[in-house]
């Protein structure tokens, strides 16, 4: 999404235990890590949200996940 904030993604993955967001304008959500899933320093999440230059949204094949708050 062009507007894509970390706040729209949580918005949107109500529901789930987690929200990610990836290339600054992409948003995932789930239940699970996958079993392959590597943390990895915040340094390599380092892409600007598309919708809030203020606020990182991962990167190319970097993933910076959250969990959702009930």
């Amino acid at each position: 999404s062009d507007n894509l904030t970390l706040e729209l993604c949580a918005e949107f993955c109500n529901g789930y235990q987690f929200f990610g967001t990836e290339y600054s304008r992409e948003c995932y959500c789930g239940d699970t890590l996958n079993t392959g899933s590597v943390e990895v320093s915040d340094g390599e999440c380092s892409m600007p949200c598309a919708g809030d230059a203020s606020q990182l949204c991962g990167a190319g094949n970097r993933l910076s996940v959250y969990e959702v708050e009930a």
